[in-house]
């Protein structure tokens, strides 16, 4: 699909801009992801015993709102990419007290992918930091040739559009 596809049909919410019932569908997928993570990223194998805490319905709750707003303190988001009252599809990430964005999950349902899901959702990673006045973006989400293809692509010029520089190891320079 390409991007005006995506954008008719898909929408983005980030989780600090939710409220009342997408914010209560939006902690409960959050709450899934933090109790299953992949063991093997970066992510699951921190999360160690922590991940268990959110597998108990009457414990994942109350963590999750006490676990929500301390990682919203620390500079931690999520856009969630929705298609009807669904969500399909996350970006994770971190903005830092230098102006950068650190990109660390980037996750598009099984029958999504393959579509150009996960780069429009990236792409609409970059329109979040321009909003928030960022001037660095780092792409640090999923294996080696994950990230390579998705730099490459974001930096392509077919992606003129978003008015990125391409600085090396995975960053951007937001223009």
């Amino acid at each position: 699909m390409d991007n005006s596809e995506l954008s008719d049909r898909l929408q983005t919410t980030t989780y600090s801009a939710s409220r009342g019932k997408t914010r209560s569908k939006a902690r409960e997928y959050l709450v899934h992801r933090l109790a299953y993570p992949d063991d093997v990223s970066e992510f699951g194998q921190k999360t160690k015993v922590l991940k268990y805490l959110f597998r108990a319905p009457v414990v994942s709750n109350a963590l999750a709102s006490v676990a929500m707003r301390y990682l919203q303190g620390k500079g931690y988001d999520v856009i969630m990419m929705h298609e009807n009252d669904s969500i399909i599809g996350h970006v994770a990430f971190q903005v830092h007290q230098d102006n950068t964005l650190h990109v660390f999950s980037v996750e598009v349902n099984p029958e999504y992918r393959e579509k150009g899901c996960a780069t429009w959702l990236l792409e609409q990673t970059i329109h979040e930091a321009r909003k928030r006045d960022i001037e660095r973006v780092r792409i640090g989400a999923g294996s080696k040739e994950a990230i390579t293809r998705a730099y490459n692509r974001l930096g392509s010029e077919e992606k003129e559009h978003l008015k990125v520089i391409q600085e090396g190891n995975n960053w951007f320079r937001l223009r």
